[in-house]
């Protein structure tokens, strides 16, 4: 049984695609529950960014209404319905703090299979973070499906994509995305979606793994940037890039360099174009999840007129189900 460790992925992260066995999970800071409290996590302006007062996130393409303040829940069951009306719901969770006291309720939760693949973690921590992150999506969905969590059934698609075994899910779709301690989960109801979220790391040769999976436009622009912008450039593009073809189901079989996204910093996110069919580029959306400084992170959807609503999870709130 091979032994899993956070560096088998060529960023570092260990949790995508790009990893030799598809199961790592990378390494990642702790923030304590005071400082999740005190920090403002989703003010988004009209662009997509950060800051205050902000109010939408749009595209040239696509609008997507998101909410500007954070809602802390413990379960998906407090939320308002999901309709399947372009409607998609972000969760966050910080996995260290969440597992933190419930390692035998969480592990409870997980199947015998989630339970072989914590165990070929080599580091107690990536294990408990895998348990954390298994958990919480099992938590979540029985809050949208009304499955019970410890019954809830996967299966994957050839690419390895989980989708819900169960047609009782009500057409319930999901994608996880989880970089250290930090995780994201996105929902939505009969509309392929896709997230994924990576801690910027300055000490990988980002512009030779461009030059291997972006396209030669993309490329060329990440090349001409300032050197000091070059970071932010290319995290823009690999986030936005790796969520979409997580919402396709066919990870890096489709190609990361069969369509262009816009990368420079402070450009709006943009689907720009797909070269394997031309007319596509007008099915999908993508956009930027605001995270802590030092993370990036996108979402994909292929859909129209979407309104996008983010959710922290916090197991400690009041009334919460956990021990």
């Amino acid at each position: 049984m091979r032994l899993l460790r956070g560096s088998d992925c060529i960023l570092g992260c260990g949790q995508c695609r790009l990893s030799q066995n598809g199961l790592g999970e990378g390494d990642g800071r702790s923030d304590s529950q005071s400082d999740r409290a005190r920090r403002p996590f989703w003010h988004v302006d009209a662009t997509g960014r950060i800051g205050a007062g902000g109010q939408a996130w749009r595209s040239t393409c696509r609008e997507a209404i998101m909410t500007t303040e954070p809602v802390y829940l413990h379960a998906a069951s407090e939320v308002g319905p999901l309709e399947s009306c372009g409607m998609i719901h972000v969760w966050h969770a910080m996995l260290d703090s969440a597992f933190a006291g419930r390692r035998e309720y969480f592990e409870g939760l997980l199947s015998p299979d989630e339970h072989e693949r914590a165990g070929r973690y080599h580091f107690e921590k990536d294990r408990n973070r895998f348990v954390a992150a298994r958990a919480i999506l099992r938590t979540l969905i029985e809050g949208y499906s009304g499955l019970d969590a410890r019954r809830i059934t996967f299966k994957y698609n050839r690419y390895g994509k989980p989708l819900l075994e169960s047609d009782d899910g009500q057409d319930l779709v999901f994608n996880v995305s989880h970089s250290g301690e930090r995780a994201l989960y996105v929902f939505a109801r009969g509309m392929p979606v896709g997230v994924d979220l990576e801690r910027l790391r300055s000490d990988v040769d980002h512009s030779q793994i461009a030059r291997r999976f972006f396209t030669a436009d993309e490329t060329s622009v990440l090349e001409k940037l300032p050197e000091e912008q070059r970071l932010d450039a290319f995290f823009n593009g690999w986030t936005r890039k790796e969520a979409l073809i997580k919402a396709m189901g066919q990870g890096l079989a489709f190609g990361l360099n069969s369509f262009d996204v816009s990368l420079r910093p402070g450009e709006p996110p943009v689907l720009l174009r797909t070269r394997y069919d031309e007319d596509d580029v007008e099915h999908w959306a993508i956009g930027d999840i605001p995270v802590e400084s030092g993370y990036k992170a996108a979402f994909a959807a292929r859909g129209q007129d979407l309104n996008v609503l983010f959710y922290v999870f916090d197991p400690d709130q009041a009334g919460t189900v956990y021990p």
